[in-house]
């Protein structure tokens, strides 16, 4: 009996080893907008969320995987709540203005839960304004999950980037023959 009983912790402790993020996506579009943006400011207001290690992955993530979509995007750092247009006309002029900024996109936690002190869920925000119609044209709320307080987190970053960008692909604001980044 003495034997089954590390045997018994071990078959109980298996669901919480490499359990993964489970991101779930909801997303809503402007009907009217069919643009796919070609030059696009990021702001990840997502260190209250992540680690700032997690947040240099999410950008390159991002980043990377937007760019073989052939789209340009340029990283600035969040102060407070962002206001798109302001990011927009100081992220051009900086560039001398030869840069035409289609859209700011905003990505920004929005609630951690946690479990024993231990982060548990992550909840994130995005939102897409087009500088052309001054208007927010998609939204999307990413709510990432994880079963084990033993998950690996060390991906957290490009799993958000994951998320966006493949919620952004399902709904039209990126070729959807443009291949994932590597």
């Amino acid at each position: 009996m003495n034997r089954l009983f590390p045997i018994a912790i071990l078959v109980a402790a298996l669901p919480m080893v490499g359990c993964e993020v489970r991101p779930v996506t909801q997303t809503n579009k402007a009907p009217d907008y069919t643009t796919q943006p070609r030059n696009l400011v990021l702001v990840p207001a997502i260190a209250g969320g992540l680690p700032s290690d997690q947040v240099d992955l999410f950008e390159t993530e991002f980043t990377t995987s937007l760019e073989v979509c052939g789209v340009r995007v340029t990283a600035t750092p969040a102060a407070g709540v962002p206001n798109p247009y302001v990011i927009a006309a100081a992220t051009r002029d900086s560039g001398g203005g030869a840069t035409k900024v289609d859209a700011v996109l905003v990505v920004q936690t929005t609630q951690t839960g946690t479990s024993n002190g231990v982060k548990t869920s992550l909840g994130y925000s995005a939102s897409l304004d087009d500088l052309g119609t001054k208007k927010t044209v998609w939204k999307a709320v990413v709510n990432m999950h994880w079963d084990s307080l033993l998950s690996d987190h060390s991906a957290l970053g490009r799993d958000l980037a994951t998320a966006v960008v493949a919620a952004m692909r399902r709904d039209g604001l990126l070729p959807t023959q443009c291949a994932a980044a590597k």
